[in-house]
């Protein structure tokens, strides 16, 4: 047997080695949660500062510490939303919903994302979860006006909207009124609302913004750009206001507005002015490289285009939009195969592009490739019947197929393509020696014209 003063010391001893291990476990402990704090800080401060790459890094070190942090979760979410990745953002929103079935900002990011990708229905569901938690949810009564509105259930959208209206201030209130009519492209009677709220603050940024966006709709573009003046001025001034990030990322966003203005209203150069002062805030900024690309592209200046898509591919390999964008460009150049290939990895993507489908018919049938080149325009009125450019497209197509027979041929030569090809149908009608296959041809271009004809008639000189 242990003597009492053996047992005493290992008791003791015993004692010891726990509390020595305890305090090391709260240690680790302290350190990983500070740790944890300091990457997730970093994160959002990336997030601020708009370099969502970057800051995904850093929620993904943050979830390797602790993989079920929700604020982590969440905020990547919000950070692929960003990046156009909307499927694997709601993946994310899952991972919360299954730690905290009841976090109504997951709810209510992913009932937004559902919408965005058009499941309208499956969005109202989320959107319900939230209000079932909090009935005066005001960002899930306003995005399940939009989901409504989308199904084209207007008057239930409105009461939804009406519902908003209710839970806010007078400034609010008008803002969100004038929100709701520009959502139904009423401009004049939103810019009402938008001048009220700016009488209450002359300086709020959101009116001078949104009365900015109704007066381009309505094709005052001078005017708008004073309410983007307006707005800048107002972020000149708060400059020792505010955290220097913070007030970046708002003047950036205010200069790519001014910027949508310049571009809209073709005063291309003038864009490029804006453009160039946003890059120099953010050079990786994607909107800004690629609304410079097609300023220069529209400018004819196209190799130094490509440039600007270049480096947003670079930063974003799967961007559609400037993948098709720098397919449209090198196909400008007369570089068609290479355009293709481009036109491919947009298609790759959403085979059901019919931009990228109608584009990539037009080279191939500029190629001499007219068969191939009527399977892609086959594949838009798969999609779209009554697309007039792949229709026309079509028909110029099948007309290239008939070798025998040209514009010259016929009266109305020289005239517009539509009116040749009914022509064209005229004559093999009435000739009797046109060959079966050719035939079935002008037959098959006859209905073709018709349809067009039924959807613009203008489209035939008379």
């Amino acid at each position: 047997m242990l003597s009492a003063l053996r047992l005493i010391v290992l008791i003791t001893t015993i004692l010891s080695v726990f509390l020595l291990l305890t305090t090391n476990f709260e240690d680790t402990i302290a350190q990983d949660t500070s740790q944890l704090e300091k990457l997730t800080e970093k994160a959002n401060s990336l997030y601020d500062q708009g370099q969502y790459e970057e800051a995904i890094t850093y929620y993904d070190k943050a979830l390797v510490i602790d993989r079920n942090d929700v604020r982590a979760l969440n905020n990547k979410g919000l950070t692929l939303d960003q990046l156009g990745r909307q499927e694997e953002a709601i993946t994310y929103y899952d991972k919360v919903l299954e730690i905290d079935p009841n976090n109504v900002d997951a709810l209510n990011h992913k009932g937004f994302d559902l919408d965005f990708l058009g499941r309208q229905e499956e969005a109202i569901t989320y959107y319900d979860k939230v209000l079932e938690i909090d009935p005066n949810n005001v960002e899930a009564l306003f995005d399940k006006g939009i989901a409504l509105e989308g199904l084209g259930r207007h008057e239930e959208a409105i009461t939804y909207y009406d519902k908003v209206l209710k839970n806010n201030s007078e400034l609010q209130n008008l803002l969100n009124k004038g929100l709701i009519l520009s959502n139904y492209s009423q401009y004049e009677e939103a810019i009402r609302f938008y001048d009220k709220a700016l009488e209450i603050d002359p300086n709020n940024d959101e009116a001078l913004n949104e009365k900015g966006l109704a007066l381009d709709q309505l094709g005052r573009h001078e005017e708008a750009i004073t309410y983007y003046d307006k707005l800048l001025e107002n972020k000149s001034e708060l400059q020792n206001l505010r955290d220097e990030s913070l007030e970046n990322k708002s003047e950036l966003q205010n200069l790519l507005n001014k910027v949508l203005i310049l571009y809209n209203s073709t005063l291309y150069e003038a864009a490029i002015t804006y453009l160039d002062k946003a890059l120099q805030i953010d050079p990786n900024n994607v909107d800004a490289l690629d609304i410079k690309g097609l300023s220069l592209d529209q400018l004819g200046r196209s190799e130094e285009a490509i440039t600007y898509y270049d480096k947003v591919l670079k930063i974003d390999p799967k961007n559609v939009n400037v993948l098709f964008d720098k397919a449209a460009a090198l196909e400008g150049l007369g570089q068609h195969e290479e355009a293709i290939t481009y036109y491919d990895k947009v298609l790759e993507i959403d085979p059901n592009d019919v931009d990228a489908l109608n584009n990539k018919g037009l080279i191939l049938d500029a190629l001499g490739r007219s068969e191939e080149a009527i399977t892609y325009y086959d594949k838009v009125l798969a999609i779209e019947p009554n697309n007039i450019d792949s229709l026309n497209n079509k028909i110029a197509a099948l007309g290239k197929l008939t070798p025998d027979f040209t514009p010259t041929s016929f009266p109305g030569a020289g005239r517009d393509h539509l009116q040749w090809y009914t022509c064209v149908s005229s004559s093999f009608n009435a000739n009797s020696t046109i060959s079966t296959s050719d035939a079935a041809t002008c037959e098959n271009i006859q209905q073709l014209v018709d349809t067009a004809l039924k959807l613009k008639p203008d489209d035939v000189n008379r």
